[in-house]
């Protein structure tokens, strides 16, 4: 399974690579990219001896087995719950459907379980460098796919809240965010 969508993104990129730009048609200097993070991943794909189809459902993959492994490891989950929640995320059909689908599906939730132990980490001990890579993540997440600003706001305000629990004021703490 492909879905037609990945084309589009894939025409992006073949276009950006071939030197006219990170365009659709070569007449037309207009973007209408949704997730311009997955077109940059892309463009650095249509480089391989692979096609780009093969070579992004490869990456994403892999993007997916090894997020869902360290992020068990990460948490510290003993083994029973680690294979457990792998199991979860790996063994699900749509993650199995979407991760082979071509779009930025598996990049944005390898994102988001990257984002999810960076708040959990955040939360523990809440610092500067770990708020900024919150929010550096959260921020990839944006440029990976627009709508994810619905999921990671939340993830934000709450670091924030955290952080001002720890008697930062607002605005520092939304700077270190």
């Amino acid at each position: 399974f492909t879905a037609d969508d990945s084309y589009i993104v894939y025409r992006y990129a073949t276009n950006f690579v071939g030197g006219w730009g990170l365009v659709y048609n070569l007449s037309e200097s207009i973007s209408a990219l949704t997730s311009p993070l997955h077109a940059i991943i892309c463009c650095l794909l249509v480089t391989l001896p692979f096609s780009i189809v093969t070579s992004n459902k490869i990456l994403a993959l892999v993007f997916i087995v090894t997020t869902s492994i360290l992020a068990c490891r990460r948490l510290e989950y003993g083994p029973f719950r680690f294979l457990l929640v792998v199991g979860l995320v790996l063994g699900s059909p749509h993650v199995v459907f979407w991760s082979v689908g071509g779009l930025e599906t598996p990049y944005l939730l390898a994102l988001f379980m990257v984002a999810f132990w960076q708040h959990d980490s955040f939360r523990r001990s809440p610092s500067r460098r770990s708020g900024i890579v919150l929010s550096v993540t959260c921020g990839l997440c944006f440029l990976l796919r627009f709508d994810s600003i619905l999921l990671v706001t939340p993830v934000l305000l709450h670091a924030i809240l955290l952080a001002r629990r720890q008697g930062l004021s607002f605005i520092h703490a939304a700077i270190c965010l």
